[in-house]
């Protein structure tokens, strides 16, 4: 229901021209409204925040992830309170919007944890720095057994924080991930493209 979440902002006014980011006031501003979000928080501490952009995410984490990289996921933030990122729904308002589901989910995302809690953590096993002997030992796994499910994720620059163009022809692709498993991975970088493209050739 209506009641059941709180609207607020990292500011208590309007900047000028409703820009923030980049602004040569953002820093003082932003440091001058937070007493006022703090004040929300203690008077109505909800369950889970919804961040909406990449000011409120990097404000709420002190800057430890960033909307780019992190939107959609379970996130500490500075209150204790679980966060998640989204995009601001200016860019769908602006023309991007091949966005809405993107923000759609999202916010699906956080109203599902704040109506049935937090899952616990999943144990993880993630070889992020894989070694060439143990890249050929998963393609090895897969030729031995094609009943197994692969599923894979192509990240571009973004996922390192780097800013890439908006048209994602153009977009930078800097690793995979493979998985066979429920929470584990294989993790390929650009020197196991190579690797990689011998998995995706495997149908």
């Amino acid at each position: 229901k209506r009641d059941d979440y709180l609207i607020s902002n990292l500011l208590s006014c309007s900047p000028p021209g409703n820009e923030l980011r980049g602004a040569p006031y953002e820093r003082a501003a932003l440091d001058h409204c937070r007493c006022f979000l703090n004040a929300e928080v203690a008077k109505h501490p909800p369950s889970i925040i919804l961040a909406m952009g990449e000011v409120p995410l990097r404000e709420l984490t002190a800057g430890a992830y960033n909307q780019a990289a992190h939107r959609g996921y379970l996130l500490p933030s500075i209150y204790g309170i679980p966060v998640i990122g989204t995009i601001h729904p200016s860019r769908i308002a602006r023309g991007d919007w091949h966005l809405f589901p993107v923000m759609k989910h999202d916010i699906a995302q956080a109203a599902r944890f704040a109506a049935r809690g937090i899952p616990e953590p999943m144990p993880t096993a993630y070889n992020l720095t894989p070694s060439s002997s143990e890249v050929e030992q998963f393609i090895a796994q897969l030729e031995a057994d094609p009943s197994l499910l692969l599923s894979y994720d192509c990240e571009t620059s973004e996922i390192l924080g780097i800013p890439g163009p908006r048209d994602w022809r153009k977009k930078t692709m800097v690793q995979i991930q493979f998985a066979v498993a429920v929470g584990q991975a294989i993790v390929l970088g650009a020197e196991h493209f190579s690797h990689a493209r011998r998995i995706m050739a495997m149908g």
